[in-house]
């Protein structure tokens, strides 16, 4: 691509292609050829992107964006179905009062992400029949994930729901939250990573602020 500030390069499931931001999305093959721009941002936006994801067949990338031509950061989830020629990204989300962050896929094909920095959301591949899995009250933040296991039942993330920031799993069908880490760190915390495939391991980043 021309010069600019490249970033959160993204490799499809099969290993075929790249995703990568660069002043809008773009998409490559492996070997760097075939760069084509998929998103574009407004020339008077200012561009972010707040995480984005392959879907598991590698069709389409969920994406977290800021496309707002005035200004304003208000990030959305959008949908871009990868094929020749390329269509319009698709809108999945439209609550002004949300920030949509950190999109990833889960089994079905359903979309999970974090709204508004304090609840978990999970809705079909579309976009439809969105749903909160966690509902917590004003002051809750959720600081990291979501990561979904590969059966799709349970999603862990990180949150301050019990007073500090620790690890959580709801399932992917809503109820009970359960707190996986108990760290008591006021300054500090736990943010997950990854989980095992076969659900049973969760790998975080433990760290304590010397302040």
């Amino acid at each position: 691509t021309s010069a600019g500030d490249d970033g959160l390069p993204l490799w499809s499931p099969d290993g075929t292609r790249l995703a990568f931001f660069s002043a809008g999305v773009w998409v490559m093959n492996s070997n760097g050829t075939g760069a084509t721009q998929v998103l574009t941002f407004p020339r008077t936006a200012i561009m972010n992107i707040a995480g984005m994801a392959w879907s598991p067949d590698g069709n389409k990338l969920v994406i977290s964006a800021s496309l707002s031509p005035d200004g304003q950061k208000m990030f959305l989830l959008y949908i871009i179905a990868i094929g020749y020629p390329l269509p319009a990204p698709a809108k999945l989300t439209s609550n002004s009062l949300h920030f949509e962050s950190n999109p990833s896929w889960a089994p079905g094909p359903q979309i999970v992400w974090i709204a508004a920095s304090s609840d978990i959301f999970i809705a079909n591949g579309d976009g439809s029949n969105p749903q909160n899995l966690t509902q917590y009250t004003s002051g809750i933040v959720v600081t990291g994930g979501p990561q979904t296991t590969d059966d799709g039942q349970t999603i862990v993330f990180s949150t301050n729901a019990g007073g500090y920031q620790e690890l959580w799993s709801v399932a992917s069908v809503g109820g009970n939250l359960t707190q996986l880490t108990h760290n008591a760190l006021s300054t500090g915390g736990d943010l997950v990573t990854d989980v095992s495939s076969d659900g049973r391991l969760v790998a975080y980043d433990h760290y304590a602020s010397d302040t």
